[in-house]
Order: C-alpha cells, then sequence, then structure tokens
C-alpha cells in the first residue's frame, strides 16, 4: 500500500496552515519523486551510527546547544521504498520520504533547542515562529517565542505525562523538500528534535500519544566526538 505523508495539499487546508497553496503543491510532488534509493543509502548508514550509545552535541548559529545520551535504541528509517518484512506486516509506505529518528536517553537532554523553521504540527494554536526550548534533566524548564509563545504555553498545559520530556532526534535526507511546509522533518539538511510521547520508536516516554517535534537548519552534530553534520551538510 503507498499512502501521501501526513497532509494532501489542497487549497483548504493550505489557508488553515497560512501556506502558498501552489508552492506547497509544488514543493510535495517534488518530494514524492525523489531517487528513494540515493535515500535508503545513506539512510543505513545513519542508522549504523544512531542506534549505538554514547553522547551527541548539537549546535546551530541560531543558538541551539543541546546534549543528550545515545541509547542503543531501534532506528526508525523512512525511505520511500517497501522491502519484504514491510509486505508481511501490511504496513504502509509513506511518500514522500526520506529521514532517520532514533529515541535516546530520556532524562539525559539538556541545554537550549532553538527551532528556526516555524512549528505547524501544532495548527489549532496557531503556527508557532523560532520557539526556543530550555531543557533540564529531560524535561521543558522555560520555553519562548517569536510569535505564539502563550499557546504554546496552553498547549503543554493541556497535556500531561511525558509530554514535555525530550523523546528523540533524527536526520532529514529528501533533497527535494524544503523547510516550511508540512514535512519539514524529512528535509535534507535538517535535524529534528521531538517531545513527548515516544513509544512508537521504542521509547520510554508516555504521554497518551501526545508530543511535538520542530526541525532546524544548519545544524552541526557530534556524536561520540565523530562530525556526522557540519552546518546543515551531512558527511556520511
Amino acid at each position: 500500500m503507498l499512502g501521501i505523508e501526513a497532509t494532501l495539499a489542497t487549497p483548504e487546508t493550505a489557508r488553515v496552515l497560512g501556506l502558498d497553496y501552489r508552492t506547497w503543491s509544488r514543493v510535495m510532488f517534488s518530494g514524492c519523486m525523489v531517487d528513494y534509493h540515493a535515500i535508503a543509502e545513506r539512510a543505513r548508514r545513519l542508522a549504523e551510527i544512531i542506534s549505538g550509545e554514547g553522547p551527541v552535541h548539537i549546535t546551530t548559529p541560531q543558538g541551539t546547544d543541546f546534549r543528550f545520551r545515545l541509547d542503543r535504541r531501534p532506528v526508525d528509517t523512512g525511505y520511500g521504498l517497501s522491502d519484504n518484512e514491510m509486505v508481511r506486516k501490511g504496513r504502509v509506505v509513506f511518500v514522500p520520504a526520506g529521514g532517520v529518528e532514533v529515541s535516546a536517553d530520556e532524562k539525559s537532554g539538556k541545554g537550549v533547542v532553538v527551532f528556526d523553521a516555524p512549528i505547524l504540527s501544532l495548527v489549532k494554536e496557531g503556527r508557532i515562529e523560532r520557539l526556543t526550548l530550555r531543557v533540564k534533566n529531560g524535561r521543558i524548564s522555560q520555553h519562548s517565542a517569536a510569535s505564539n509563545s502563550a499557546a504554546f504555553g496552553r498547549w503543554l498545559k493541556k497535556r500531561s505525562g511525558d509530554v514535555d520530556r525530550f523523546g528523540f532526534f533524527g536526520f532529514g535526507l529528501n533533497p527535494r523538500l524544503r523547510h516550511g511546509f508540512t514535512q519539514d522533518d524529512k528535509v535534507l539538511g535538517g535535524v529534528t528534535i521531538g517531545f513527548g510521547d515516544n513509544s512508537d520508536k521504542a521509547g520510554k516516554n508516555r504521554a497518551g500519544g501526545q508530543g511535538f517535534w520542530a526541525s532546524m537548519t544548519g545544524a552541526t552534530v557530534r556524536i561520540d566526538g565523530r562530525v556526522v553534520m557540519r552546518a546543515g551538510r551531512l558527511s556520511v
């Protein structure tokens, strides 16, 4: 089975999200038509690195300085190709695709996270620009944003459990997608950090399926001392 990932680009949804429909639809179509074999090869190389253990340090020119530890968790990869296991389990292949993500030691997250890409996933609370989080012992201790900071705070208060706890991180691998639309976690050169329920990634957070993620650009990522990404360019 084949599915369209996240949201179909329609004029009605574009108005709700505050997106230009024609640009959004072009980006989605282009992202669907990428070379998924090339993406799959890079995803496999990255999966070997992030499936281990060791410290991770993420920095960006926008102010991110975030550290956590990998914990030998199963890696979640999406590269738009089916295999025998997916066919056997009846799993759907979604496009556009192109990402690799993994949960990590949830209590190890500490530092500052700055999402320079806008957050559209919490659409009922409105578009959130430049969300900045301070994380201590794995939980969000402070937050601010260029727009809708109060709305983000209200969203957090309405949720319970581990919704404010660090959950996972990952890399985007699709060279034809662009930030600012509905597929930021799959944009080549982007780094995604997620908070909240990560049970779908073999994580320990429980928040009734609630959580959020967002992406950043221009990141430098060191894993166990090895530079995996420098200024938004992968080295593997």
